[in-house]
């Protein structure tokens, strides 16, 4: 399996996509000026919660692909 590298700046390339489509959604009408910050607020929780996930999963100690098998 893969593993995502989610450094700071693909982070920030996320918020800013999220942002602009959270804005269109605006303009088409699909979700209301209220429910915007919302959605955004949803997208930040769960990158701010793969970060630390992935940072665990691949350091030493964190079972990850960098952890010593047991023995």
């Amino acid at each position: 399996m893969k593993h995502i590298n989610l450094t700071p700046a693909r982070r920030r390339a996320v918020y800013l996509v999220a942002a602009a489509v959270a804005a269109v959604l605006v303009a088409y009408g699909l979700i209301s000026e209220d429910q915007a910050p919302v959605w955004l607020e949803l997208v930040a929780a769960i990158l701010g919660v793969a970060a630390p996930t992935l940072a665990v999963a691949n350091t030493p100690g964190g079972r990850g692909r960098h952890s010593k098998p047991d023995q």
